[in-house]
């Protein structure tokens, strides 16, 4: 007997697209063989051997197979899935053989089942998202268009219900995510002994906020933490106005003023009023007083370097922000600099930015200055005075191109760039370990020390000179 000759296939192809109840087909049919699929909201098999893909089509067609798709497809319809072997399994898809209901075939119950739908996944998938888009500082925006994306990317692995956007990212965010993990830290640090860390300043859009911290000895994370606690966004910021809302954020976190050990502030006459105010509020709850241990010393420390500088050095933070400003943004400026570097024989190099609110990059930017000196002086001392092209003869007559060169003809400067790479390394290492997250005031007393006698060393060194 002949074999009976295939007339249609099924192809994979098919099983991609939409059905006209708007479900992709793979998320119930699965190829049984060569010309036949399986129904998993139906149970049942048919054939495409005569008809092709019009024989799914039928099949959807059906009032059978639309009440079952209707209960069965639905993105809140809770399903069984294996979770062994540390496998993911889709949640979204159906399996060709049903999990039987009998007792002599039922399935065990035990910790590799779980029930989950495609809504949970989805909503899983979009928190996860959320989550990481918070820890990377990506923006809200950055979210519109991520499903199509998503879905190119990992065209199996994206559940049909994920839907994240701008709008609905700032949900999750406020909504979901901040009441979650604020009920979290409150639970974790109700019963801790904490400091209040606060920080007023006026952001991009010029209004004032106010972030309130607390620091506190974990006993989930067994270590000493560091968490924001709330925002608030203020007209003025007077001292009273600071007192009151630190206050209500430890009233609205319901944290006791018992257990407040100290008021954590910026500089040493910074916010002296709010100290006062929070402190007399804590003896009349408790009898004591906030513990005093000084303000933040890493901006002392600064303010003093800063201080010193003001008397020999202050024309180097200066010169470094005009030479860079002279050549960026002017790629026509650096290639004609690139000719002094390599006529000089020095590195070829860009110039670093300093930022005078930046505490450490004032160091790193005059080394740089200090290698390309013999550059700077054949660009701007010989090169530029005796080029005949008119964009150099317009340099000539800028403000910068005349500061730098005055820079450059003073006796002193180089000096002045030495001096303040060299002071900057005595402050830098005590800078750097202060400015980490662990607590430090085991090592302040040592650390202050070394610093103050490496200081006074120099100035000996100076006089005995």
């Amino acid at each position: 007997m002949k074999s009976m000759k295939v007339k249609c296939r099924v192809h994979d192809e098919w099983l991609t697209r939409k059905d006209k109840l708007g479900y992709v087909i793979s998320s119930w049919a699965t190829k049984r063989n060569e010309s036949s699929v399986f129904c998993a909201v139906c149970l049942s098999t048919f054939s495409c051997e005569m008809k092709g893909f019009q024989a799914i089509t039928q099949h959807v067609s059906t009032k059978f197979h639309q009440n079952n798709a209707e209960c069965k497809l639905d993105s809140t319809q809770l399903r069984l899935i294996r979770t062994h072997d540390s496998a993911p399994v889709s949640s979204y898809s159906y399996t060709e053989q049903p999990i039987q209901s009998s007792s002599t075939s039922a399935l065990p119950i035990s910790s590799n089942v779980g029930l989950r739908c495609i809504k949970d996944e989805a909503i899983r998938a979009e928190l996860l998202w959320t989550m990481k888009c918070v820890w990377s500082n990506y923006s809200a925006s950055s979210c519109d268009g991520i499903v199509n994306i998503f879905k190119v990317m990992f065209p199996k692995g994206i559940p049909d219900e994920f839907s994240l956007g701008k709008s609905k990212f700032g949900y999750y965010v406020t909504e979901a995510l901040g009441p979650y993990f604020r009920k979290q830290l409150l639970a974790d640090a109700s019963n801790a002994y904490y400091s209040l860390h606060f920080d007023e300043t006026t952001n991009s859009a010029d209004f004032k906020e106010l972030q309130v911290s607390i620091q506190y000895w974990s006993e989930h994370e067994e270590k000493i933490v560091f968490k924001h606690l709330e925002t608030f966004f203020i007209g003025k910021a007077t001292g009273d106005i600071l007192a009151d809302n630190l206050l209500n954020a430890l009233k609205n976190a319901d944290l006791p003023l018992t257990k407040l050990l100290m008021l954590a502030r910026d500089g040493p006459n910074v916010n002296k009023k709010v100290q006062s105010i929070i402190n007399e509020v804590v003896k009349k709850k408790r009898g004591t007083s906030l513990l005093d241990i000084g303000s933040c010393n890493i901006h002392i420390v600064h303010n003093a370097f800063r201080k010193g500088l003001e008397t020999f050095g202050a024309d180097v933070g200066d010169m470094v922000i005009t030479v860079n400003a002279f050549f960026d943004g002017w790629p026509s400026r650096q290639e004609a600099f690139l000719d002094a570097q390599i006529k000089v024989n020095v590195p070829q190099h860009c110039f670093v930015k300093h930022i005078t609110s930046r505490w450490l990059t004032l160091s790193t930017a005059a080394k740089r200055l200090q290698e390309q000196w013999p550059a700077l002086e054949q660009f701007f001392l010989r090169d530029i005075p005796k080029s005949a092209t008119p964009n150099m003869k317009k340099i000539v007559q800028t403000a910068q191109f005349k500061n730098i060169s005055n820079y450059l003809k003073n006796s002193f400067m180089r000096a002045e760039v030495a001096f303040v790479i060299e002071s900057a390394a005595i402050f830098e290492r005590f800078l750097l370990i202060f400015q980490k997250e662990e607590p430090l005031i085991h090592i302040l007393f040592e650390e202050v020390m070394e610093l103050t006698a490496t200081v006074l060393g120099r100035c000996a060194s100076l006089m005995y000179c």
